[in-house]
């Protein structure tokens, strides 16, 4: 991976510029802290893949931990940094693991066991969330598929929500996904934590919703179509708003004041 430099090589749908932190880096999704952005790696040769950083401000990549199984998520606050595995081949990918890496020095340690394919985390003071979205696929065990909770500190996983989910986001309120709706078109849904209930925040009658981050106002997401485009919605629902688009963006992430993406073919 080459060095990162904070340049401004593109625009926002806001004509703002944007500031590239690293190039080169050849990376499936994002996470941010105070301080630095993660992404996850997968190894061609292995099997396996690594988790990597660069500090906010720019400046070299590193990598924080690496992984024998393939890893597919990944999510982070000031108090951890958390990522899930797709199981193994022996297994039938039936021993997928959501796990939590000390990023002082690289150890990872597996916080729970949840079946196939943890394909999205969020997280919020006490608990990580993942979601699973493939039911049944040839060479892989049949599962359930929905939003699942394991506690930050480990344990074992809690069904929230049965049924398709793909990406998902939490505050200390809700937590957020994406699936399909009853009419079939893309439905972002929130599961009130107090209540205990779902409901749908936005129906998006988009090609595709992936991708999704939360902030303490707004719900951001990625269609995609001909070509990506960041949007985003209230929380309390409304009209969506198209923030970016670009010919692929890999994987986004928020914080108090920055939104991140991760561009195909460059990286932000």
């Amino acid at each position: 991976m080459q060095a990162a430099t904070a340049t401004s090589e593109c625009i926002d749908g806001r004509g703002q510029a944007c500031v590239v932190l690293a190039m080169g880096v050849y990376a499936e999704r994002l996470a941010v802290d105070t301080n630095d952005v993660y992404w996850l790696a997968l190894s061609t040769s292995t099997g396996g893949g690594s988790v990597g950083a660069v500090s906010k401000s720019g400046g070299s990549t590193r990598t924080v931990t690496t992984t024998t199984l393939a890893p597919l998520a990944i999510a982070a606050d000031d108090s951890g940094l958390f990522f899930s595995l797709g199981g193994s081949s022996e297994a039938r990918y039936a021993d997928g693991s959501i796990g939590t890496v000390d990023t002082s020095v690289g150890t990872a340690t597996i916080l729970a066991a949840i079946g196939q394919s943890p394909e999205w985390l969020a997280l919020d003071a006490s608990n990580v969330y993942a979601t699973t979205s493939v039911a049944n696929v040839e060479d892989r065990v049949p599962i359930a598929v929905g939003l699942f909770s394991v506690p930050r500190g480990g344990g074992n996983a809690t069904t929230l929500v049965n049924g398709e989910a793909d990406v998902v986001a939490a505050d200390s309120t809700g937590i957020y996904w994406s699936g399909a709706s009853p009419t079939n078109a893309q439905a972002l849904g929130v599961y009130e934590l107090a209540a205990g209930t779902t409901s749908v925040v936005q129906l998006a009658p988009h090609s595709t919703i992936l991708r999704l981050v939360v902030d303490d106002t707004n719900v951001y997401f990625v269609v995609y179509g001909a070509q990506s485009s960041i949007m985003t919605v209230p929380k309390g629902g409304g009209s969506a708003t198209t923030l970016y688009v670009d010919d692929y963006v890999q994987a986004i992430a928020v914080d108090g004041s920055s939104l991140y993406a991760l561009l195909a073919g460059d990286a932000t």
